[in-house]
């Protein structure tokens, strides 16, 4: 696994984002930066082959994921 934040462009500037609020920007840019860190986290505990780090991070990536597309949906 590596960094997805390398791999994956986030834009603000995409129709479905674009016609957020400037709070659900903001919340979208927050949950985004969130979402990059935890997938560090995990990448970082399959490399060092933690089973319990890697199910805390995968649970928590998966929390945030669902957070940010609730708030695109919106």
């Amino acid at each position: 696994m590596t960094s997805a934040s390398r791999f994956l462009p986030v834009s603000t500037s995409t129709p479905a984002i674009s016609a957020k609020s400037k709070e659900e920007k903001k919340l979208l840019k927050e949950l985004t930066g969130k979402f990059f860190s935890t997938i560090d986290e995990l990448d970082h505990a399959t490399k060092v082959k933690s089973t319990q780090e890697v199910e805390k991070y995968y649970a928590e990536t998966k929390s945030v994921l669902d957070e940010v597309i609730a708030v695109r949906i919106m």
